[in-house]
């Protein structure tokens, strides 16, 4: 499990070299739901000291989020969390 103190339900960790994550982040943003998602950038000293368990190149390889219980969900798994939060991804 990994800490934090957001409030937000997902926290999404991008990457801003990833086109795809690139994407998420502005949708996101876009439909602004960013009270239920946090968007930090892995690539931030302040966001791996955050989050200091996390292995840094595996989120680098797929779409990572946490929860708010402390779980990390990578690729498919990770969608389909987004998804519940904002189904405008399941379109």
């Amino acid at each position: 499990k990994v800490t934090d103190s957001s409030p937000a339900r997902l926290t999404l960790f991008y990457d801003d070299d990833c086109p795809l994550c690139r994407r998420f982040k502005g949708a996101i943003e876009g439909v602004g739901r960013d009270h239920l998602i946090e968007v930090v950038d892995i690539a931030e000293v302040a966001t791996q000291h955050r989050f200091r368990h996390l292995d840094v190149n595996a989120v680098r390889q797929q779409l990572t989020v946490y929860d708010r219980p402390g779980n990390l969900y990578h690729g498919v798994e990770s969608l389909r969390r987004l998804t519940q939060l904002l189904p405008v991804f399941a379109d």
